[in-house]
């Protein structure tokens, strides 16, 4: 009889997550409203800043858009308070 070159380990199948690419911009949002902050400057690492913008816009359209701003000022990226 052959030796196994491999295991089998029974294990129940975990939970499938799916997170959309925009909840993590909602969460950042309910993050800085939850901070009291007027404004922040956002830094996110390995996204651009025109795409962290588009992302941003998205959240903003469904429910944020009278809470919260994001701006593009001299190549960095910031969110206030309206």
């Amino acid at each position: 009889m052959a030796e196994k070159k491999f295991n089998l380990i029974p294990k129940e199948i975990p939970a499938k997550t799916r997170r959309s690419k925009s909840s993590k911009y909602a969460e950042l949002v309910t993050s800085f409203l939850d901070s009291g902050e007027p404004s922040c400057e956002v830094i996110l690492e390995s996204t651009s800043i025109g795409s962290a913008y588009q992302g941003f816009s998205r959240v903003l359209k469904h429910g944020y858009d009278d809470k919260v701003q994001v701006s593009r000022v001299n190549g960095a990226l910031y969110i206030e308070r309206l």
